[in-house]
């Protein structure tokens, strides 16, 4: 499986319209997600139908609204 975290940040980091709590309430209604998946002691593991709406979410989303690519430029 991908890097489920690196791939939810670089969707953050794509959408700076979208904080990590909206991402988490609007994917899976959970405004936690992000802040315990970060969590660097004791880190969330998510189960796969989990990552599984998350990354239905991101699609559909970037389906929905495009990407920023200005904020992934910057990154660069």
């Amino acid at each position: 499986m991908r890097n489920f975290l690196a791939d939810v940040e670089a969707f953050l980091a794509r959408h700076p319209e979208v904080s990590p709590t909206r991402f988490g309430e609007e994917s899976v209604n959970d405004p936690a997600l992000v802040r315990q998946l970060r969590n660097t002691e004791k880190p969330r593991r998510p189960r796969t139908d989990t990552c599984e709406k998350v990354y239905n979410w991101m699609t559909s989303y970037e389906e929905k609204h495009g990407t920023d690519t200005r904020a992934t430029a910057e990154a660069a």
